[in-house]
């Protein structure tokens, strides 16, 4: 009897480490990397009630912006656009939120406006698009930052293999030290993971400032220049809502 309990304890701890391991960002079969297995373009209302459901009913902050996308950055200066209409939400809390074994202070989101006919307004976000998902880490009693950043780069180097750039770089100077080290990995459709560890200091700050990213972010250059040339206009009865179809 005890040996069968031991079995379907093992049976049930496997089920519940696969369970784990694809919340924390699953490859499709026509790997696309998507963040907690959310189709890409999925809406900002939909998206809010995943995270709802699968990680905190904490209520985000943020809003409407232009902002420049960036993402793909790391290909040269020129993959960046201007101007992007963007809907960004942030989640924090006082203490954290755990996302498998780790601790993250703070999650955030983008989301660009689906458009119709070449416009958008910056009115009813709820039907913008998911295109970005950003986890902050946080150290935890047995592990600093670098100690969680050499587990999640372990933890994608075993789900998308080998990166397809580098992100180290470093700055000194007599009052300022900046520290980068990271990872990309691509998928199909113009997906990608990007994992980065930051840590900068200066004369004043001796001790400094840590932080572990992970980014999981769709889209080529060509589609945020699609959505940075929708015009905006004034919401009222004559156009639909934003994004809506």
């Amino acid at each position: 009897m005890n040996k069968i309990r031991k079995i379907v304890a093992f049976a049930a701890a496997v089920v519940l480490s696969l369970l784990v391991f694809v919340c924390f960002a699953e490859e499709t079969p026509e790997n696309e990397i998507r963040f907690l297995d959310i189709p890409w373009r999925t809406t900002a209302k939909e998206v809010k009630a995943i995270i709802a459901e699968r990680l905190t009913q904490d209520e985000p902050t943020g809003g409407f912006e232009l902002s420049v996308w960036g993402q793909a950055n790391y290909k040269g200066a020129e993959n960046t656009v201007q101007d992007v209409p963007m809907y960004k939400l942030k989640y924090s809390t006082d203490g954290f939120y755990q996302v498998d074994e780790f601790h993250v202070k703070s999650l955030e989101l983008e989301f660009v406006p689906g458009g119709s006919d070449g416009i958008y307004t910056d009115k009813g976000t709820d039907a913008y698009q998911l295109t970005l998902a950003r986890y902050t880490y946080d150290r935890d009693e047995a592990n600093d930052y670098l100690a969680v950043y050499g587990a999640l780069e372990q933890r994608l180097r075993s789900m998308y293999g080998e990166p397809v750039a580098d992100l180290d770089d470093a700055l000194y100077d007599p009052f300022f030290t900046s520290i980068t080290k990271g990872f990309v990995w691509e998928g199909e459709n113009g997906t990608m993971v990007k994992l980065l560890y930051s840590k900068t200091s200066s004369s004043n700050f001796p001790d400094g400032f840590e932080d572990v990213y992970v980014t999981y972010a769709y889209g080529d250059k060509w589609f945020f220049q699609e959505k940075a040339s929708l015009k905006l206009v004034s919401e009222n009865a004559t156009f639909l809502d934003v994004g809506q179809k």
